[in-house]
């Protein structure tokens, strides 16, 4: 079986301060998926797949079932795109079908929350909004108009998500919830093939100025972006990725052509 395992957009990513029972904190993110995929040749098999810290390794331990598996990555690793999770998520629904198990909907969801709570959004896929400790999935009905982007990585190598989660200042978080229904007003609201405007004007990432504050080439990847024709940009998750928005293929084509001679890790892609 061959599958594609797409990386995974926040639209936003808003915390809430006052933390849950677990010690995380509530979230409110609405999620989608970008064309840019891992890819996984998977089989049957006696061993588990891979090394014992991957996720695709765990998704078979998990389940109690062997497999050979080869992994074709494209997403960048640590880059705030989850494509670890994304790879989990389609190694247990591939291994699933493989293995023919009575697995139903609710169990799934338990395993993926066991593999990390990205895997929970990445099962389901598409666009969705994402509550509580991001176990609390639900499918969105509208469609997203197609947005384009550009996605820079800069040259410093990422802390862990831990840290970052663990670094913020709570008193700077969830101030700014208004941004999170405009948006999905807008894109309730946005006909399939325009209505972006709104959507990209009110994107926002809560973990941004942090990054910003440890990090200031992202700022600096910020301004390049601005220069070349994006209408805004964003941290991608925790960091350190950032992605430039943009409503047509010909203003993002143009925008990557400018700054492919600058960065070593771009890409130019789109939302699906």
């Amino acid at each position: 079986m061959k599958v594609k395992a797409y990386a995974k957009l926040n639209l936003n990513l808003h915390l809430l301060p006052n933390k849950l029972a677990n010690g995380l904190y509530p979230v409110k993110f609405i999620n989608c998926q970008i064309n840019l995929f891992d890819i996984l040749e998977i089989k049957k098999g006696k061993e588990f797949p891979l090394e014992e810290d991957n996720l695709i390794h765990k998704a078979a331990k998990l389940l109690g079932v062997g497999a050979e598996v080869k992994l074709h990555k494209n997403i960048p690793m640590l880059g705030g795109l989850a494509g670890g999770s994304s790879d989990g998520a389609e190694a247990l629904k591939a291994l699933i079908k493989l293995y023919k198990l009575k697995v139903n909907d609710t169990q799934l969801n338990e395993y993926a929350d066991k593999l990390g709570k990205d895997v929970c959004y990445c099962v389901k896929g598409g666009l969705c909004e994402v509550g509580g400790d991001g176990t609390k999935i639900k499918k969105l009905s509208y469609k997203l108009p197609r947005l384009y982007l550009t996605i820079i990585y800069p040259k410093d190598i990422k802390p862990s998500t831990g840290y970052m989660y663990q670094s913020l200042d709570k008193n700077k978080i969830g101030l700014n919830l208004d941004k999170y229904k405009k948006l999905k007003k807008a894109i309730k609201n946005a006909p399939p093939a325009g209505g972006k405007s709104e959507i990209i004007k009110n994107l926002f990432n809560d973990f941004e100025e942090l990054a910003i504050n440890l990090f200031p080439e992202i700022l600096k990847i910020k301004n390049d972006l601005k220069i070349s024709g994006a209408e805004n940009s964003m941290l991608l998750g925790s960091g350190l990725g950032v992605a430039g928005f943009f409503e047509n293929k010909k203003n993002r084509d143009k925008s990557f052509e400018m700054l492919k001679k600058k960065y070593k890790i771009i890409f130019g892609t789109e939302t699906v």
